[in-house]
């Protein structure tokens, strides 16, 4: 709204109404439009280092790991988070325990 100069949201909805090519205009704005193995890095870090092996450990060595990727794109977001689970848990127990649930919209 700010960069168009709208000051108000039903202004800025009037806008949409009238001017075609501002919807793509805002949408560009709010997805991300990048999809990529291990995207954000430092996100990735944090992920692999604190807050995967807290929720992990909360769980029983036998209770089922069940993870989403909600829009993921193309997968790339869904297989970095299978990677990830993998490095942390090894080859037996993520074969036994782990289901990565994903959507895509392409």
């Amino acid at each position: 709204m700010h960069t168009v100069g709208v000051p108000d949201y039903q202004d800025y909805l009037d806008l949409l109404e009238v001017e075609a090519a501002e919807l793509p205009s805002l949408l560009d704005t709010l997805l991300i439009n990048v999809t990529a193995m291990f995207r954000d890095p430092a996100v990735w870090d944090l992920l692999r280092v604190e807050l995967l092996p807290a929720l992990l450990s909360a769980l029983g060595p036998d209770e089922p790991v069940r993870v989403w990727s909600a829009a993921c794109a193309t997968g790339e977001e869904a297989y970095s988070l299978a990677i990830v689970l993998h490095e942390l848990l090894g080859d037996e127990d993520y074969r036994r325990r782990v289901k990565v649930y994903a959507h895509g919209h392409r």
